[in-house]
């Protein structure tokens, strides 16, 4: 990455969890669910505050091209739309202001989207069942296009590069592993061996969600965890197995809403990326 003058800036991921997420009891850790994060103290000042947080880790970085990575930016805007898009307008696109900034967004099938998100969760502590969770992500907020065109505002000329986030179509129509797709959506053709691309944040296969449910209903927070992360790491949900765990209606509901969307999203990249690479019936 260096020698293609690149570098990670820190994104502040728990500088800003802080004020979001609803504070637990003096000295007690825990999860706090989607549902519950409170804005009441993103107040412009400490949205400012956050912008000059940013630009002194870019403008302090080694490297003069700098990746903000962060998907919690994607799930403010999907989980509090007016919330997440005053954040991008006021934090995000300020940025094009002193930088000129481009943005990919890797985009995957809404039922395997949620269903990480609700792994994902459980691995974190949540104990609260399939229906109640999925409250926190109604149906009509789950559109890619809407999402490309609000992450837009972040680019200095307005345009999103995308990416699918599925590893079989990439290694099919690109011959490349997720990370030399992203790097050539960068404009870097890279080569990096799949033993050297880890799985990050692997989630538990889902037969043993009910075990880490109980584990989270049963065990100190902590304790619950470690189980929990365990269990993730030592059985994870093998690559390329089909489960879809969600209630027939809400796919059903997804389906009829995006199928159509998600094809057209990909109808500019059909050189390399199939209409289908998002179709929501292949996870």
């Amino acid at each position: 990455m260096s020698a293609a003058g690149y570098s990670f800036a820190e994104t502040g991921m728990r500088f800003w969890q802080d004020v979001l997420q609803k504070a637990a009891p003096e000295g007690e850790e825990k999860f706090v669910p989607y549902t519950d994060w409170d804005f009441s103290g993103m107040t412009d000042e400490v949205m400012e505050t956050y912008v000059d947080w940013l630009r002194h880790d870019i403008e302090n970085s080694p490297m003069p091209r700098v990746f903000l990575s962060q998907e919690g930016f994607s799930d403010l805007v999907l989980m509090y739309d007016s919330f997440g898009i005053t954040f991008v307008e006021r934090v995000l696109a300020r940025l094009k202001s002193y930088y000129p900034v481009h943005v990919i967004m890797l985009a995957r099938p809404q039922t395997s989207f949620i269903e990480s998100m609700l792994a994902h969760s459980i691995k974190r502590g949540y104990s609260g069942g399939v229906e109640a969770f999925l409250e926190s992500f109604p149906v009509n907020s789950l559109s890619w296009e809407t999402h490309r065109d609000i992450f837009s505002m972040v680019s200095t000329n307005g345009d999103v590069r995308l990416l699918p986030f599925s590893m079989e179509i990439l290694h099919r129509t690109l011959g490349k592993n997720l990370v030399e797709s992203f790097f050539w959506r960068c404009g870097w053709d890279v080569q990096i061996p799949d033993d050297k691309v880890p799985q990050a944040n692997p989630n538990a296969s889902p037969d043993l969600h009910d075990l880490m449910n109980y584990a989270n209903r049963t065990l100190p927070f902590l304790r619950a965890t470690e189980v929990n992360h365990f269990l993730s790491e030592q059985f994870p949900k093998e690559p390329g197995v089909k489960i879809n765990n969600l209630p027939r209606e809400y796919t059903e509901q997804l389906i009829e809403l995006y199928e159509n969307e998600n094809e057209s999203l990909l109808v500019k990249y059909e050189d390399w990326c199939p209409p289908n690479a998002l179709l929501m019936m292949n996870t």
